[in-house]
């Protein structure tokens, strides 16, 4: 329960801007077919073809480009009123 708790405060924290925001990074490995020993995953092997494909999650720090922001906004505004 205090993990829920505490992960809850660090939302709230983040989501005023006292921590910085981290969003999810992807990355999907799909090596079926290639001749490349894969690398990335160091883990004990399935010997099926399913050792040819990884899904990597990340987190990273969200970055902000309040100019693009604007940008986007006037122009959605823009097509909305147009309507």
């Amino acid at each position: 329960a205090d993990d829920v708790v505490n992960e809850s405060r660090r939302e709230n924290l983040a989501i005023q801007g006292n921590l910085d925001l981290r969003a999810p990074q992807i990355t999907i490995f799909d090596h079926r077919g290639c001749s490349r020993a894969p690398k990335e995953y160091t883990g004990k092997r399935a010997g099926t073809y399913d050792d040819e494909m990884l899904v990597k999650i990340d987190f990273k720090a969200a970055e902000v480009n309040s100019k693009l922001a604007q940008q986007v906004l006037e122009q959605t505004i823009g097509v909305l009123k147009a309507k």
